[in-house]
Protein backbone atom coordinates (compact mmCIF):
# COMPACT_ATOMS: atom_id res chain seq x y z
CA UNK A 1 0.00 0.00 0.00
CA UNK A 2 1.23 3.48 -0.79
CA UNK A 3 1.28 5.87 2.13
CA UNK A 4 -1.64 8.25 1.72
CA UNK A 5 -3.86 5.70 -0.06
CA UNK A 6 -6.43 4.66 2.51
CA UNK A 7 -8.82 1.74 2.19
CA UNK A 8 -11.71 0.96 4.48
CA UNK A 9 -10.85 -1.17 7.50
CA UNK A 10 -12.40 -4.62 7.67
CA UNK A 11 -14.51 -5.63 10.68
CA UNK A 12 -13.31 -8.79 12.45
CA UNK A 13 -14.70 -11.33 14.94
CA UNK A 14 -13.21 -14.18 17.00
CA UNK A 15 -10.26 -11.92 17.81
CA UNK A 16 -7.06 -13.36 19.29
CA UNK A 17 -4.62 -10.93 20.94
CA UNK A 18 -0.93 -11.40 20.18
CA UNK A 19 0.03 -10.94 23.84
CA UNK A 20 3.33 -9.12 24.24
CA UNK A 21 3.32 -7.56 20.78
CA UNK A 22 3.80 -4.06 22.19
CA UNK A 23 7.14 -3.04 20.72
CA UNK A 24 8.95 -0.08 19.19
CA UNK A 25 11.91 0.68 17.00
CA UNK A 26 13.79 3.22 14.95
CA UNK A 27 13.63 3.62 11.19
CA UNK A 28 14.00 0.31 9.38
CA UNK A 29 14.47 -1.60 12.62
CA UNK A 30 12.42 -4.71 13.37
CA UNK A 31 10.99 -5.95 16.64
CA UNK A 32 8.32 -8.49 17.45
CA UNK A 33 7.76 -11.87 19.02
CA UNK A 34 7.96 -15.61 18.69
CA UNK A 35 4.65 -16.92 17.36
CA UNK A 36 2.91 -19.16 19.90
CA UNK A 37 0.75 -22.15 18.88
CA UNK A 38 -2.33 -19.99 19.62
CA UNK A 39 -1.16 -17.30 17.19
CA UNK A 40 -0.31 -19.86 14.50
CA UNK A 41 -3.76 -21.49 14.91
CA UNK A 42 -5.45 -18.09 14.38
CA UNK A 43 -3.60 -17.54 11.10
CA UNK A 44 -6.03 -19.28 8.76
CA UNK A 45 -8.06 -18.54 5.62
CA UNK A 46 -10.21 -15.44 6.03
CA UNK A 47 -8.13 -13.95 8.83
CA UNK A 48 -7.17 -10.30 9.11
CA UNK A 49 -4.26 -9.09 11.23
CA UNK A 50 -4.94 -5.68 12.81
CA UNK A 51 -2.04 -3.55 14.02
CA UNK A 52 -2.51 -0.58 16.36
CA UNK A 53 0.52 1.63 15.74
CA UNK A 54 2.06 4.98 15.01
CA UNK A 55 5.10 5.74 12.90
CA UNK A 56 6.86 8.91 11.84
CA UNK A 57 6.52 7.89 8.19
CA UNK A 58 2.94 6.57 8.43
CA UNK A 59 3.87 3.15 7.06
CA UNK A 60 3.89 -0.21 8.83
CA UNK A 61 4.82 -3.72 7.70
CA UNK A 62 4.95 -7.17 9.19
CA UNK A 63 8.19 -9.05 8.66
CA UNK A 64 8.69 -12.82 8.79
CA UNK A 65 12.48 -13.16 9.01
CA UNK A 66 12.58 -16.97 9.25
CA UNK A 67 10.10 -18.01 6.55
CA UNK A 68 10.90 -20.84 4.17
CA UNK A 69 10.51 -18.26 1.36
CA UNK A 70 13.32 -16.22 2.95
CA UNK A 71 13.08 -12.90 4.79
CA UNK A 72 9.65 -11.55 3.83
CA UNK A 73 7.96 -8.16 4.35
CA UNK A 74 4.16 -7.99 4.05
CA UNK A 75 2.57 -4.58 3.42
CA UNK A 76 -0.55 -3.34 5.14
CA UNK A 77 -3.70 -3.52 2.98
CA UNK A 78 -5.57 -0.69 4.64
CA UNK A 79 -5.13 1.99 7.21
CA UNK A 80 -7.52 4.35 8.92
CA UNK A 81 -7.35 8.02 8.03
CA UNK A 82 -5.28 9.01 11.06
CA UNK A 83 -2.59 6.35 10.45
CA UNK A 84 -3.10 4.53 13.76
CA UNK A 85 -4.54 1.20 12.58
CA UNK A 86 -3.36 -1.06 9.75
CA UNK A 87 -4.65 -4.40 8.52
CA UNK A 88 -3.13 -7.29 6.58
CA UNK A 89 -5.36 -10.01 5.09
CA UNK A 90 -4.86 -13.73 4.74
CA UNK A 91 -4.59 -13.31 0.95
CA UNK A 92 -1.74 -10.80 1.34
CA UNK A 93 0.06 -13.09 3.77
CA UNK A 94 -0.33 -16.05 1.40
CA UNK A 95 0.88 -14.02 -1.58
CA UNK A 96 4.16 -13.37 0.23
CA UNK A 97 4.58 -16.50 2.35
CA UNK A 98 2.54 -19.31 0.78
CA UNK A 99 -0.48 -21.12 2.25
CA UNK A 100 1.37 -23.42 4.65
CA UNK A 101 1.61 -21.46 7.91
CA UNK A 102 4.16 -23.96 9.22
CA UNK A 103 6.65 -22.52 6.69
CA UNK A 104 6.22 -18.91 7.83
CA UNK A 105 8.90 -19.23 10.53
CA UNK A 106 8.83 -18.75 14.26
CA UNK A 107 8.94 -14.94 14.45
CA UNK A 108 6.64 -12.10 13.42
CA UNK A 109 8.04 -8.59 13.59
CA UNK A 110 6.96 -5.03 12.84
CA UNK A 111 8.93 -2.55 10.75
CA UNK A 112 8.47 0.98 9.39
CA UNK A 113 10.64 3.41 7.45
CA UNK A 114 10.54 5.93 10.33
CA UNK A 115 10.62 5.56 14.12
CA UNK A 116 7.57 3.55 15.20
CA UNK A 117 5.54 2.08 18.07
CA UNK A 118 3.20 -0.91 17.92
CA UNK A 119 0.68 -0.95 20.74
CA UNK A 120 -1.24 -4.12 19.92
CA UNK A 121 -1.58 -6.80 17.26
CA UNK A 122 -4.65 -9.01 16.91
CA UNK A 123 -5.98 -11.50 14.39
CA UNK A 124 -9.62 -12.29 13.68
CA UNK A 125 -11.88 -13.52 10.92
CA UNK A 126 -13.11 -10.93 8.42
CA UNK A 127 -16.82 -10.10 8.69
Amino acid sequence: MNVGKVNELVGVYDVVDFAGFSVSGGAWSQNGLEMTPEIIAALKPGCVITISYESESGDMWLVFPDSAAGWMRVEMMSADCDGKTAQITWDELVAALGEDVSTWGARMQAEASGAWNVYAVTVGQAQ
